[in-house]
Protein backbone atom coordinates (compact mmCIF):
# COMPACT_ATOMS: atom_id res chain seq x y z
CA UNK A 1 0.00 0.00 0.00
CA UNK A 2 1.62 3.44 -0.78
CA UNK A 3 2.07 6.22 1.50
CA UNK A 4 -0.09 9.67 1.05
CA UNK A 5 1.79 12.61 -0.05
CA UNK A 6 4.19 13.96 2.31
CA UNK A 7 3.24 17.87 1.86
CA UNK A 8 -0.72 17.12 3.47
CA UNK A 9 0.51 16.47 6.97
CA UNK A 10 3.42 19.55 7.10
CA UNK A 11 0.64 21.72 5.46
CA UNK A 12 -1.46 20.84 8.46
CA UNK A 13 1.14 21.29 10.94
CA UNK A 14 2.19 24.70 9.56
CA UNK A 15 -1.32 25.82 9.88
CA UNK A 16 -1.80 24.72 13.68
CA UNK A 17 1.89 26.78 14.54
CA UNK A 18 0.69 30.04 12.93
CA UNK A 19 -2.99 29.92 14.95
CA UNK A 20 -1.28 28.79 18.32
CA UNK A 21 -0.92 31.57 21.06
CA UNK A 22 0.84 29.75 23.25
CA UNK A 23 3.77 27.54 23.49
CA UNK A 24 3.41 23.81 25.04
CA UNK A 25 4.90 24.31 28.66
CA UNK A 26 5.49 21.59 31.08
CA UNK A 27 2.31 20.22 33.49
CA UNK A 28 4.27 17.78 35.29
CA UNK A 29 1.65 14.82 37.50
CA UNK A 30 3.95 15.16 40.21
CA UNK A 31 7.24 16.70 41.28
CA UNK A 32 8.66 13.28 42.25
CA UNK A 33 10.88 11.00 39.54
CA UNK A 34 8.68 8.34 40.07
CA UNK A 35 5.56 10.64 39.07
CA UNK A 36 7.43 12.45 35.93
CA UNK A 37 8.74 9.04 34.81
CA UNK A 38 5.41 7.55 34.32
CA UNK A 39 3.96 11.03 33.07
CA UNK A 40 6.61 10.97 30.44
CA UNK A 41 5.51 6.56 29.88
CA UNK A 42 1.58 8.25 29.14
CA UNK A 43 3.12 10.46 26.57
CA UNK A 44 5.42 7.56 24.81
CA UNK A 45 2.66 5.37 25.04
CA UNK A 46 -0.08 8.07 23.27
CA UNK A 47 2.31 8.62 20.90
CA UNK A 48 2.82 5.08 19.64
CA UNK A 49 -1.03 4.38 19.58
CA UNK A 50 -1.59 7.82 17.86
CA UNK A 51 1.00 6.79 14.90
CA UNK A 52 -0.59 3.07 14.74
CA UNK A 53 -4.12 4.56 14.45
CA UNK A 54 -2.59 6.81 11.26
CA UNK A 55 -0.82 3.84 9.64
CA UNK A 56 -3.79 1.61 9.92
CA UNK A 57 -5.77 4.85 8.28
CA UNK A 58 -2.62 5.43 5.37
CA UNK A 59 -2.22 8.62 6.80
CA UNK A 60 0.98 7.44 8.39
CA UNK A 61 3.37 5.45 5.53
CA UNK A 62 3.19 1.73 5.66
CA UNK A 63 6.73 1.85 5.68
CA UNK A 64 9.27 -0.53 7.74
CA UNK A 65 11.10 2.68 8.87
CA UNK A 66 7.60 3.70 10.38
CA UNK A 67 7.43 0.03 11.86
CA UNK A 68 11.08 0.88 13.74
CA UNK A 69 9.24 4.36 15.22
CA UNK A 70 6.31 2.28 16.77
CA UNK A 71 8.37 -0.48 17.83
CA UNK A 72 10.76 2.31 19.79
CA UNK A 73 7.75 4.33 21.08
CA UNK A 74 6.19 1.29 22.66
CA UNK A 75 9.18 -0.40 24.26
CA UNK A 76 10.23 3.08 26.05
CA UNK A 77 6.31 3.83 27.25
CA UNK A 78 6.47 -0.09 28.71
CA UNK A 79 10.38 0.76 29.93
CA UNK A 80 9.57 4.00 32.10
CA UNK A 81 6.02 2.81 33.04
CA UNK A 82 8.20 0.22 34.85
CA UNK A 83 10.70 2.02 36.20
CA UNK A 84 8.53 4.83 37.37
CA UNK A 85 6.16 2.06 39.45
CA UNK A 86 9.37 0.31 40.55
CA UNK A 87 10.88 4.29 41.57
CA UNK A 88 7.32 4.51 43.53
CA UNK A 89 7.63 1.53 45.56
CA UNK A 90 11.37 1.73 46.70
CA UNK A 91 12.57 5.02 46.39
CA UNK A 92 15.49 3.66 44.50
CA UNK A 93 16.79 3.66 41.29
CA UNK A 94 15.90 0.77 39.00
CA UNK A 95 19.03 -0.90 37.51
CA UNK A 96 20.45 1.02 34.27
CA UNK A 97 19.13 -1.15 31.66
CA UNK A 98 16.80 -1.36 28.71
CA UNK A 99 16.28 -5.04 28.54
CA UNK A 100 12.26 -5.39 29.76
CA UNK A 101 12.23 -8.78 31.23
CA UNK A 102 14.51 -7.99 33.99
CA UNK A 103 12.51 -5.00 34.67
CA UNK A 104 9.28 -6.48 34.78
CA UNK A 105 10.56 -9.37 36.57
CA UNK A 106 11.13 -6.72 39.20
CA UNK A 107 7.95 -5.02 39.05
CA UNK A 108 6.03 -8.35 39.18
CA UNK A 109 7.96 -9.24 42.50
CA UNK A 110 6.86 -5.81 44.08
CA UNK A 111 3.36 -5.43 42.31
CA UNK A 112 2.29 -9.11 42.69
CA UNK A 113 -1.25 -8.82 42.41
CA UNK A 114 -2.80 -9.86 38.53
CA UNK A 115 -4.35 -6.25 38.37
CA UNK A 116 -0.78 -4.72 38.16
CA UNK A 117 0.16 -7.05 35.22
CA UNK A 118 -0.21 -6.27 31.68
CA UNK A 119 0.93 -8.15 28.57
CA UNK A 120 3.43 -6.94 26.73
CA UNK A 121 2.66 -6.02 22.95
CA UNK A 122 5.09 -7.53 20.22
CA UNK A 123 7.08 -9.86 22.27
CA UNK A 124 9.12 -6.64 23.25
CA UNK A 125 10.32 -8.58 26.57
CA UNK A 126 11.45 -11.78 24.57
CA UNK A 127 14.81 -11.19 24.77
CA UNK A 128 15.66 -14.74 22.85
CA UNK A 129 13.23 -14.38 20.52
CA UNK A 130 14.65 -10.42 19.42
CA UNK A 131 18.20 -12.34 19.51
CA UNK A 132 16.61 -14.84 16.60
CA UNK A 133 15.82 -12.12 14.51
CA UNK A 134 19.98 -10.43 14.35
CA UNK A 135 21.50 -14.39 14.51
CA UNK A 136 24.08 -13.64 12.46
CA UNK A 137 24.89 -10.52 14.25
CA UNK A 138 26.73 -11.02 17.79
CA UNK A 139 25.04 -8.34 19.41
CA UNK A 140 25.21 -7.17 23.52
CA UNK A 141 21.91 -7.15 24.87
CA UNK A 142 21.51 -3.58 24.78
CA UNK A 143 21.68 -3.56 21.06
CA UNK A 144 18.72 -6.27 20.90
CA UNK A 145 16.48 -4.33 23.25
CA UNK A 146 17.33 -0.88 21.24
CA UNK A 147 17.28 -2.57 17.64
CA UNK A 148 14.11 -0.47 16.70
CA UNK A 149 16.27 2.90 17.41
CA UNK A 150 19.52 2.19 15.54
CA UNK A 151 20.00 1.15 11.79
CA UNK A 152 23.30 -0.81 12.91
CA UNK A 153 24.67 -2.59 15.69
CA UNK A 154 27.62 -0.93 17.75
CA UNK A 155 30.25 -2.52 14.78
CA UNK A 156 28.47 -0.53 12.20
CA UNK A 157 26.81 -3.38 10.88
CA UNK A 158 23.10 -3.14 9.66
CA UNK A 159 20.90 -5.27 11.50
CA UNK A 160 19.32 -8.31 9.71
CA UNK A 161 16.01 -7.77 11.21
CA UNK A 162 12.87 -8.79 8.52
CA UNK A 163 9.93 -9.65 10.62
CA UNK A 164 6.67 -9.27 10.01
CA UNK A 165 4.40 -5.86 11.01
CA UNK A 166 0.83 -6.14 11.11
CA UNK A 167 -0.36 -2.67 12.02
CA UNK A 168 -4.40 -3.59 12.35
CA UNK A 169 -3.20 -6.34 14.61
CA UNK A 170 -0.20 -3.84 16.45
CA UNK A 171 -2.76 -1.38 17.14
CA UNK A 172 -5.37 -4.00 19.03
CA UNK A 173 -2.34 -4.05 21.24
CA UNK A 174 -0.80 -0.72 21.96
CA UNK A 175 -4.84 -0.11 22.50
CA UNK A 176 -4.95 -2.40 25.44
CA UNK A 177 -1.65 -1.28 26.45
CA UNK A 178 -2.05 2.38 26.60
CA UNK A 179 -5.64 2.06 28.43
CA UNK A 180 -4.07 -0.11 30.93
CA UNK A 181 -1.20 2.19 32.12
CA UNK A 182 -3.61 4.71 32.11
CA UNK A 183 -5.46 3.45 34.60
CA UNK A 184 -2.33 1.54 36.32
CA UNK A 185 -1.24 5.27 36.51
CA UNK A 186 -4.36 6.21 38.69
CA UNK A 187 -4.19 2.77 40.51
CA UNK A 188 -0.30 3.19 41.32
CA UNK A 189 -0.86 7.09 42.36
CA UNK A 190 -3.84 5.40 44.63
CA UNK A 191 -1.71 3.20 46.90
CA UNK A 192 0.98 5.10 46.98
CA UNK A 193 -0.94 8.60 48.86
CA UNK A 194 -1.08 10.32 45.99
CA UNK A 195 -4.27 11.80 43.77
CA UNK A 196 -3.93 13.73 41.08
CA UNK A 197 -6.90 15.24 38.96
CA UNK A 198 -6.18 14.43 35.40
CA UNK A 199 -4.89 17.39 33.26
Amino acid sequence: MSPRSSHAPRRTVQARSRSQSELLRPCYWGDGPDERTLWLALGFIEAAHHLCEQMVEDEFSRQYRSSRVLLHLTHHAVELFVKGAIIAATHERPRLTHRLRELIAQYERIYPAAEFHFSVPFELNDDEKQQELFQDIALPPIAVAESFRYATSVDGSCFNDIEPFDPESYLEQITELYNKFNRLFFRLREIHGRSYEAR
